[in-house]
């Protein structure tokens, strides 16, 4: 007998069969109710965020505005909450012209324009400024010293140069940085193309499975480099194995994500029934 299994792979799935008597088991995140009206959720957590500001107490009239969104590698549902990021900041005064969305490809290729329309909508597309970074173009980066040791803080100078910087993400496991979302989309997302080398060297020497891991090295040397840069404002959210939101972290960029990482462990912390000799994700 065979056991039947199915992975996403892109927008499919790969099928295929294996003995039943080599399967110790199929793991897969707990079912979960997902918000009953994400446009709600995205609104409560805007409006209550976790010890740190909202929109309307960073004062945006007047100023430039960053916001720094992940690709079409990741499963951030950026369509549903990019629009209410902005639409709050248009009510608090901002002006459309002064925002900025910058998508944080790390090293990663370019996004074409269609590819931007699908992640992030259409609408938004056509009506802010949306741009790629590029990690290896040094006159679209700034220097502000080492952490660490020796690793090389080159980041964006047009999210650097913002004055309300703005970010977002979902968090799930992350094999070195334990969990996704929070300072990661500032690295590797919006780094230089030295300084994450420089991170995945210290993150191999460092934590070799940090999978899950709520603190490690590398998940601290993300933060610290934040810390250099400066976040004003996280919206991270955590989503089903079906990709439907569930709920919504907003505030610091590390108390907001942790309390974030401790509502996903109840999705993806799942037991597995013994070690196995082969694993297949």
């Amino acid at each position: 007998m065979g056991v039947q299994i199915k992975i996403p792979y892109g927008k499919g799935e790969v099928e295929f069969d294996i003995d039943d008597k080599r399967v110790l088991g199929v793991i897969t995140p707990a079912e979960i109710q997902p918000a009953e009206d994400y446009g709600m959720e995205i609104e409560r957590s805007l409006k209550n965020p976790i010890e740190g500001p909202t929109v309307e107490d960073l004062s945006p009239r007047d100023k430039t505005v960053a916001i720094a969104v992940d690709d079409l590698t990741r499963v951030t549902p950026t369509h549903l909450i990019l629009p209410k990021i902005l639409d709050s900041l248009e009510r608090a005064g901002a002006k459309r012209g002064d925002i900025k969305i910058i998508i944080a490809l790390g090293t990663h290729r370019e996004m074409t324009p269609q590819e931007m329309r699908e992640k992030y909508g259409a609408s938004v597309v056509e009506e802010y400024e949306v741009v790629n970074h590029t990690f290896d173009d040094e006159s679209n980066l700034e220097y502000l010293g080492k952490i660490a040791g020796d690793v090389p803080v080159w980041i964006n100078k047009e999210y650097l140069r913002a004055d309300i910087r703005i970010v977002t993400g979902n968090i799930i496991p992350h094999f070195n940085a334990g969990w996704a979302a929070g300072a990661k989309i500032l690295l590797p997302g919006l780094a230089g193309e030295e300084t994450v080398g420089r991170m995945h060297v210290h993150s191999s020497m460092t934590t070799p499975n940090g999978l899950g891991m709520d603190e490690n090295p590398t998940r601290q040397l993300i933060d610290a480099f934040a810390e250099k840069v400066g976040i004003h404002l996280l919206v991270n959210t955590v989503i089903t194995r079906n990709r439907e939101i569930v709920r919504v972290y907003t505030g610091d960029f590390m108390k907001a994500h942790r309390q974030g990482v401790e509502f996903a462990k109840k999705i993806y912390g799942v037991k597995a029934p013994g070690l196995a000799e082969i694993s297949i994700s």
